[in-house]
Parts: C-alpha cells; sequence; structure tokens
C-alpha cells in the first residue's frame, strides 16, 4: 500500500512520516540535523528514521523513538530512498 499525498508524490508524504516523531523533529532543527538524516537507520517494523544504538559499528542496531523497535537495520534513509523501499 503506498501513502498518497493530495498532490500524489509519495516520497515527501513517506519523508514527513519517518520524522513525524518529535524526539526526530528536535533532531532535525539542528542546523546539522538535515545532513545526518540521510544516514540514519529506518526501523523495518514503522519505516521512521531512527537512532544508532550501541553496536552500530559491528551489527548495525538501531532503537526506534516511535515504536521501540531495538534490532538490527536493514538500510539507511539515503539507500531506503534510492532503493524506493517505502510503502
Amino acid at each position: 500500500m503506498l501513502i498518497y499525498s493530495a498532490s500524489g508524490d509519495v516520497l515527501k508524504t513517506w519523508g514527513e512520516h519517518s520524522v513525524s516523531n518529535p524526539l526526530q523533529q528536535l533532531y532535525q532543527s539542528y542546523d546539522s540535523g538535515r545532513k545526518r538524516l540521510a544516514s540514519l537507520p529506518v526501523c523495518p517494523k514503522c519505516e521512521r528514521a531512527g537512532f544508532r544504538d550501541k553496536g552500530w559499528a559491528l551489527e548495525k542496531r538501531m532503537c526506534c523513538p516511535h515504536c521501540g523497535y531495538n534490532g538490527i537495520a536493514t538500510e539507511v534513509y539515503s539507500a531506503y530512498v534510492d532503493k524506493q523501499l517505502y510503502k
């Protein structure tokens, strides 16, 4: 199922969905936050941007501030967009 906005722009709608958590919005409000968004992991459960957790370097572990998922991330935000994996 694709999430369409009124203009039919799936990527824009998914992008707003992925950073809808208040903690993510605070992170994005900082100057360097927008540059770092591309390297943040995407939660496999809720498709929102999460944060890197202990074990990121070895296992690509992440935690999601929205749904509480704590585990292995399959993609980072930029790769998720490039491969058009968003729904």
